[in-house]
């Protein structure tokens, strides 16, 4: 198995105050999709774990991993060539809680241009408007049009069960365009 590459291995040039990572990334070369959330729950233990979170049934049933995963298992999301990250790599908290300093766009596009998934999917229009630095309500859901060098880009409605929109169709659009 190839090693797993973090966004920290690319922090340096970003931050000089970074400390390490609040849950373990999973990203290396190879992967199909990177799902991007805006920074884990203080409470997780693992990715999307929060009570009614819908991340990891989501995944099964559009097809994107053969079993349903529990957050537990979350490194077995390698295995289908499915990596994680969050944007904000070094805090934890509610989205509106947190620092704006905290942001790390630039070295999240780093790392996708390095490790080349054939997709990146925000997980929620706030982690995709944090991204692009505002006009989240000018982001639309699906497929984006520009690219991240080969990789492209998609805006998914959030899986956190405090999310005031929930569709699945993006995430099945996401999906099909992987097979």
């Amino acid at each position: 198995m190839a090693s797993c590459l973090s966004l920290a291995d690319h922090s340096e040039r970003y931050s000089t105050r970074m400390t390490r990572s609040t849950l373990p990334e999973l990203l290396r070369p190879g992967l199909r999709l990177v799902v991007c959330g805006t920074a884990a729950g203080r409470a997780s233990i693992a990715g999307y774990a929060e009570h009614g979170n819908k991340f990891w049934h989501v995944l099964h049933e559009v097809g994107l991993t053969a079993t349903e995963l529990q957050p537990g298992d979350y490194a077995l999301l390698l295995e289908a060539r499915i990596g994680l990250t969050d944007l904000v790599e070094y805090s934890a908290g509610m989205d509106a809680a947190l620092a704006s300093n905290a942001l790390y766009a630039a070295r999240l596009r780093d790392v996708v241009e390095a490790i080349q998934p054939r997709a990146l999917a925000f997980n929620g229009k706030k982690t995709a408007n944090l991204f692009y630095r505002g006009g989240a309500h000018r982001l639309s859901y699906g497929r984006r049009s520009e690219r991240i060098g080969k990789t492209a880009v998609y805006v998914l409605p959030s899986t956190a069960a405090t999310s005031p929109y929930w569709s699945i169709e993006p995430w099945r659009e996401l999906a099909r365009e992987l097979r």
